[in-house]
């Protein structure tokens, strides 16, 4: 073929091409062209109504799903969309109210009835490093709303969950003392050496300090509580004890808010700890010092009875004052034949304890636009206590700030600062019970009978019989301190948006606390050596977390996950400084130097860090079928080199089976979920150098006087590891009626491996304890929860929740022989134990079967004892009583159940709340040994009026009234008549409030009264001021509910305002 054949050759071919290539393309124009005329024909025009309780929902929100194609309804509820596939999906959503999803498949009219959403199923909760709605959970998690934190003034955090939450028992330890933080656990106590305190998160802050004092509740926007291991395993070594997660108010966009929040508190006594009155004093004074001889032998200097002692009453002028034959109700006779009286009659309760006044207030100011917000809040606590000089005072402040730097940048930032300070009470109110009735409450009058005692403070001494205790106001005049803490929280948060399913967060926090404390105890008139402190504790917490966040829907599959890692380090350091013998009070604590003595200065510090990675998966398929796995592993500097790294897995899945297709005529249920967990959580809250030998100093007196001295400060144990605890959960949410009826259901086992025990060792070979992993606690419970809309109009609701709890601890294995461990043994204490099959939180004691009567003399002789003698029961038979030989399991600090009832009703721009607390098969040790054994060693109980006597033998507990501090000998033991049924109902908190709306200028103004501690019913008549709790020097944070004269609990009323403007 010639050059133009082949030419002509190659340009038909690619004419042909073309041509083919042209028909292709029309082809295709043609096909999308029919295409899109098909699609066209498929889009139609949907509209309809939506309704809810029978009434037309304005502002529902319309989508069709995956587009921003979307309307909301009219004022009369209904809705119009245009363009809408045929194959879409419309999604229907309105606050409150339970989305929907209604494929269209050709309607062009769709109506929809939507069901409010009492349990809040479409509510977003925290989990830690992100939210889930409520109906995708597997674990156990739980809220407070802001709605429940507005009903009456609130001091603490502990107050917002106290009965809100299943599983989460709150109890108050010093009870109405100023600044008297709650013990919380969350399912029970995992541990006997550890804390057993469940973690704080404060806006992504792990771990925040002392949060339950210094966080102002009015800042708080939500609260979840992290129950499972399910849902606290992504906390790892920290979330052992359950997990916190506290959210604070933020900006948002639109026109700037300012709110405020006030209140006024009124506080008083409604149960009293009686002790005699001067005329009872005086009775058993008389008894007293009669049986003295046949208890040993009598102090004469101290009986000032007619013709037993050297002294007689007209040598007390001070005190007594002469009166005609019958002018005393009993005849007081001095040594010069005349009659006498007491010339005070002080009831030091009334004097210790008054009505205490209260205010809080707040303000926060929030706004902004969609690309900036803000917020700023600033409030002021002043607590005032019923004990004279006790209060609590907090000033706090905080900003956020939310920035959108571009589509794919926002930065976020929180700053807070607290500042509180409280009284320093040390003792006082053992002070009130133990002061004798007969000395004034004050200086003596500045009068010539009074002689050298003129113008003086009255003191123990001034009756010489006993103790010399003080009267509160002179205690109060002679002391003085206080506890100064400021605390600095800040975060930084980086979000970067990297794709439409992808971001990843940073954030760079910290915290730190510095708590001042100050006490000077002064010369009272030269009687004692005054005395001052001075400390300062500082904390600095800093973390880094950094982590990616996924979040994929794929048709019926939706899957989000997180995979991170972090690093944190807390750092304490503590100093302090003590003065001894003051010539006066002028300096107090402002000049050490000025005490006599040598100053002496403690100090300390410790520095432990966390190295983590962590990761969470979570799946959902059809919104009915969910999975989540958790995994973090955590390096810690307080283990040992071959243990520093823990791995704490959880697994939980749960089933909506109400979305399944065989419950479609099951109408009465709206809501059914099955829940399942598995995952094992770390504790590491010990010292920060427990696993490493150290040389400790010590000063010692050799031959030519004081040298510094070094010795084994610590025996280390460098394998020590991780204390892990393993739990199960199995739950149910189960929704009736549209959700008029939801019942919550939780059974739980936990149990606690590789206990960190602080294992005794002898000190004959080593220098001290040694923490070893020995032993394991088990816990097992059941949480019952439901809440009921009973009734609901335009005008009218009423709501019910009710909770109910009920945890079994056990300890399992304890040390390396499995021996008792005993705890504040000896008189004056509630001794507990630690022993294999009971709870942790057990008493231990003697039991006290009463006292011998005249026919048991030869059983009393037994033991060196005649009738009148207390008798306790010789379980060995040894002819000997002793606390751990004889004594036995007396009663258990932790009740079997506990739960509160909270009703709630709105009518019209009326609300009301009422709440009742209830706690049961738990017991309480109330030590008043000092005042009811002890007798005339100090002041008195009034229960000693019931005292043995030859003609009162039965049906008492008191031995023969006798002078123990004159000469005669008395049993005083940790025993069962200390050990009370600490059963009680409790009326938590009543409330009433009106809200305006649009008046006086304002957009809404709620004023409301609420009273607190309102009513109190006790399963017996229990001694002391309040059936839960500790005192000041008796708190102990396994064993709760040691009462040695504590604090009373007030009844408060209170008047408040919430405003908007």
């Amino acid at each position: 073929m010639n050059k133009n054949g082949i030419y002509s050759f190659l340009h038909c071919r690619k004419v042909k091409k073309l041509l083919l290539t042209t028909k292709f393309v029309i082809l295709l124009i043609c096909l999308m062209q029919v295409s899109a005329v098909a699609s066209i024909q498929q889009q139609n025009t949907v509209s309809g109504k939506i309704i809810s309780e029978g009434e037309p929902l304005p502002g529902v929100t319309v989508v069709v799903k995956g587009t921003t194609q979307g309307t909301v309804t009219d004022i009369d509820g209904n809705y119009s969309l245009t363009s809408v596939p045929d194959n879409a999906t419309l999604v229907f959503s309105f606050i409150g109210m339970i989305s929907q999803e209604i494929n269209v498949t050709g309607q062009t009219q769709i109506n929809v009835t939507m069901d409010p959403d009492f349990i809040g199923i479409e509510e977003v909760v925290a989990i830690g490093y992100g939210t889930m709605k409520k109906s995708d959970l597997t674990g156990s998690v739980a809220s407070v709303t802001p709605e429940q934190l507005v009903d009456r003034p609130l001091i603490n955090v502990g107050q917002a969950l106290q009965n809100k939450i299943a599983g989460v028992q709150v109890i108050k330890q010093s009870v109405g003392e100023p600044g008297g933080d709650p013990q919380i656990r969350i399912r029970g106590t995992n541990s006997i050496n550890t804390s057993a305190e469940p973690l704080f998160v404060v806006d992504g802050i792990v771990g925040v300090s002392n949060a339950m004092a210094n966080i102002n509740p009015e800042d708080i926007e939500s609260i979840d509580v992290l129950k499972d291991a399910s849902a606290t395993a992504i906390y790892g070594t920290r979330g052992a004890n359950g997990v916190i997660i506290i959210e604070t108010k933020r900006g948002a966009a639109g026109e700037t808010l300012v709110n405020y929040s006030g209140s006024v508190s009124y506080g008083i006594m409604t149960r009293h700890n009686y002790t005699v009155t001067a005329d009872q004093f005086m009775y058993l004074y008389e008894q007293a010092f009669t049986n003295t001889p046949k208890y040993g032998t009598l102090n004469t200097s101290k009986d000032f009875r007619q013709g037993q002692g050297p002294t007689g009453w007209e040598d007390l002028p001070h005190l007594f004052e002469q009166v005609q034959p019958g002018g005393y109700f009993m005849d007081v006779i001095g040594n010069d034949g005349n009659y006498y009286k007491p010339r005070f009659y002080t009831d030091w309760e009334d004097e210790a304890f008054n009505p205490a006044l209260s205010h809080n207030h707040h303000v926060d100011v929030s706004g902004g636009s969609e690309n900036a917000k803000f917020s700023f809040a600033v409030g002021s606590t002043n607590q005032e206590g019923l004990m004279l000089e006790s209060y609590k005072n907090r000033m706090n402040t905080r900003m956020t700030g939310d920035i959108k730097i571009n589509d794919w940048l926002d930065l976020s930032t929180n700053v807070s600062y607290n500042r509180t300070k409280t009284s320093r009470e040390d003792d006082e109110t053992r002070t009130v019970s133990e002061t004798w009735p007969i000395l004034p409450s004050h200086r003596y009058p500045d009068e010539e009978v009074y002689g050298i005692y003129a113008g003086q403070w009255a003191t123990g001494k001034d009756f010489n019989v006993g103790e010399n205790w003080r009267g509160i106001n002179y205690t109060m005049d002679q002391t003085e301190g206080y506890y100064l803490e400021n605390q600095f929280t800040g975060s930084l948060v980086l979000n970067v948006k990297l794709t439409e399913d992808l971001s990843f967060k940073t954030d760079f926090s910290m915290d730190n606390r510095s708590r001042d404390g100050r006490h000077f105890r002064g010369v009272y008139q030269g009687n004692r050596t005054a005395r001052a402190y001075g400390s300062n504790q500082n904390y600095l917490y800093w973390q880094n977390q950094n982590y990616f966040n996924y979040n994929k829907t794929i048709g019926d599959h939706v899957i989000s996950g997180i995979l991170g890692l972090s690093w944190s380090e807390n750092i304490y350091d503590a100093v302090e400084a003590r003065a001894y013998n003051f010539s006066s009070n002028f300096y107090s604590w402002n000049n050490l130097r000025a005490g006599a003595d040598t100053p002496r200065a403690y100090s300390g510090n410790s520095r432990g860090a966390l190295n983590s990675y962590f990761a969470r998966a979570n799946y959902s398929y059809l919104g009915k079928y969910m999975l989540t796995a958790t995994g973090r592993i955590d390096g810690s500097s307080k283990f040992g080199e071959n243990e520093k790294y823990g791995f704490f897995p959880s697994v939980g899945g749960a089933w909506r089976i109400s979305e399944e297709g065989f419950m479609d005529d099951i109408g009465a249920v709206s809501n059914f979920k099955l829940r399942a967990s598995v995952g094992q959580t770390g504790n590491q809250e010990i010292g920060s150098f427990i696993t490493q030998r150290y040389i400790s100093s010590a000063i010692v007196m050799l031959g030519d006087g004081k040298h510094a001295a070094l010795y084994p400060g610590s025996t280390g144990n460098p394998n020590l590891k991780w204390e892990t605890t393993t739990q199960y959960d199995v739950g149910i949410d189960l929704g009736l009626w549209r959700n008029r009826i939801n019942v919550v259901v939780d059974l739980y086992y936990k149990l606690t491996d590789d206990m960190l025990f602080n294992l005794p060792l002898p000190r004959s070979t080593t220098p001290s304890n040694s923490f070893v992993n020995y032993g394991s606690v088990k816990n097992t419970g059941v949480e019952f929860e439901v809440s009921s809309r009973n009734f609901e109009s335009k005008s009218f609701t009423w709501d019910t929740r009710l909770t109910l709890s009920s945890n079994k601890n056990e300890i399992m294995e304890l040390g390396p022989t499995g021996a008792d461990v005993y705890v504040d043994e000896g008189a004056g204490n509630a001794t507990s134990v630690y022993r294999i099959g009971e709870p942790i939180g057990t008493f231990f004691g003697l039991n006290r079967m009463g006292v011998y009567g005249t026919d048991e003399a030869v059983e009393a002789a037994r033991y060196g004892r005649v009738p009148g003698d207390l008798k306790f029961e010789d379980v060995n038979q040894d002819g000997k009583i002793q606390l751990r030989s004889d004594g036995d399991v007396i009663g258990h600090a932790y009740p079997k159940f506990y739960g509160g009832l909270n009703n709630t009703i709105s009518y019209k721009n009326f609300d009301a709340s009422v709440d009742f607390q209830f706690v049961g098969g738990v017991d309480k040790a109330i030590v008043h040994e000092s005042a009811e054994d002890r007798q005339f060693v100090s002041g008195m109980v009034n229960r000693v009026m019931n005292a043995w006597r030859p003609n009162h033998q039965d049906n008492t507990m008191v031995a023969q009234v006798r002078a123990g501090n004159a000469g005669a000998r008395y049993d005083s033991f940790t025993d069962t008549h200390e050990i009370y049924n600490a059963a009680y109902i409790r009326g938590t908190v009543a409330s009433l409030g009106y809200t305006f709306n649009d008046r006086f200028g304002l957009d809404r103004l709620r004023v409301y009264a609420s009273a607190e501690n309102f009513f109190l019913w006790t399963a017996i008549e229990l001694e002391g001021y309040d059936p839960e709790g500790s005192s000041q020097g008796k708190i102990r944070a396994n064993v709760p509910n040691i009462d040695k004269y504590q604090y009373p609990n007030p009844t408060t009323f209170s008047l408040g305002v919430n405003v908007s403007f």
